[in-house]
């Protein structure tokens, strides 16, 4: 499966630390494709290394329920 550009742009918005750049451009994907594990696995991390850990673990669980 091919990335999407917003996901690539997303990865590479992550590694420089802009965690929460990184999540609203997941976001964007997530709404086009909300079941696809790659993106809601990085939204999660993004809310998470954001310091948002209550809803990277409320994305958590509403993950494990989407697999």
């Amino acid at each position: 499966m091919k990335e999407s550009e917003n996901f690539y742009n997303a990865k590479q918005v992550f590694q420089k630390g802009d965690f929460l750049g990184a999540f609203d451009l997941s976001q964007k994907d997530l709404e086009k494709d909300p079941k696809n594990h790659d993106i809601l696995y990085l939204a999660t991390l993004c809310l998470a290394r954001s310091g948002a850990t209550d809803q990277a673990i409320s994305s958590l669980n509403n993950y494990k329920f989407q697999i």
